[in-house]
């Protein structure tokens, strides 16, 4: 995985059936001015996989999608902005249904036009441990993410 962004986080879930493979973060200049979540599901051997249901949760809610070639996208709202240098992060968080890792923190950065590019692969082997998130550390950046909404207004 490159190098990403300090406010993306990746939840590492030993023995999940759906590992992270890869994130890619396009930003304001590589953008082309799309403000997506895009996600790839692949199995095994690196084939699309269709008909697989992931999750985009924020705050206080969540939607599902299924994908369709191996693909699915989510929107991010202008809501969504938040302030790095603040130690804010995005709001947005994407997993696949079922037993998965989970990336987080996701959102539009001061409002920037940015994409992120997440791809899980079926029955894949996680990265080394360096990579790994702790449970606790998940918390904290969600919890980050709750008091960035309250202060906002936007959670009441």
């Amino acid at each position: 995985m490159a190098t990403l962004p300090s406010w993306i986080s990746v939840n590492r879930v030993p023995g999940a059936e759906w590992v992270v493979e890869n994130i890619v973060y396009l930003d304001p200049s590589e953008s082309g001015g799309r403000v997506n979540i895009y996600v790839t599901t692949i199995d095994e051997n690196g084939a699309p996989v269709s008909g697989i249901g992931v999750y985009q949760d924020w705050h206080d809610d969540r939607v599902m999608q299924y994908t369709m070639g191996g693909q699915t996208d989510f929107p991010q709202s202008a809501d969504s902005s938040f302030d790095p240098k603040r130690g804010e992060v995005g709001p947005y968080g994407v997993y696949v249904d079922g037993s998965s890792e989970q990336v987080w923190g996701m959102g539009l950065p001061l409002k920037q036009h940015v994409v992120y590019q997440i791809t899980f692969r079926k029955g894949g082997t996680p990265p080394p441990p360096s990579d790994y998130v702790t449970a606790e550390q998940a918390q904290i950046m969600i919890d980050a993410s709750i008091n960035a909404a309250f202060e906002r207004g936007k959670v009441k």
